[in-house]
């Protein structure tokens, strides 16, 4: 399990750092960037969030676990833009759908929706058998 939760923190260091470096940069830059306000809720599901990629390093698999990694590091920067700015920077724009986004958005959602369920598949796939038994934790 060390091997797995030393992967999930760098990716998720690796993440978050480069997600709160463009937001910095991007504030700082010739064009106005939209900082939007958040909701104590929304830090309630951030804190969730980097709590369930936490527990994925049960499974002690170090591909689960960077796929958590990107999933907490894009959760831990939109968490700490709100302690940083006055709102979250969101420098991304799609005019096609009319929204306003940043890299950690982008983070934790591929993250949560598509790499951590490809990664189980990968781990049900290699150690199907140990499936079956029960979690141990130390």
């Amino acid at each position: 399990m060390r091997r797995a939760a030393l992967v999930l923190v760098a990716v998720a260091a690796l993440v978050s750092g480069g997600d709160l470096l463009h937001k910095a940069v991007a504030l700082h830059g010739p064009d106005a960037v939209p900082l939007h306000e958040r909701s104590a809720g929304y830090a309630l599901v951030l804190a969730a969030a980097v709590v369930w990629a936490a527990a994925l390093l049960a499974a002690r698999s170090p591909v689960l676990a960077a796929a958590g990694g990107v999933v907490a590091g894009g959760a831990l920067a939109n968490a700490t833009s709100l302690a940083l700015w006055a709102g979250v920077p969101d420098p991304l724009f799609s005019n096609g759908l009319g929204v306003a986004f940043n890299l950690a958005d982008v983070a934790a959602l591929a993250g949560g929706l598509v790499l951590v369920p490809l990664a189980v598949l990968a781990l049900a796939v290699r150690r199907g058998h140990d499936l079956r038994r029960p979690v141990t934790l130390p």
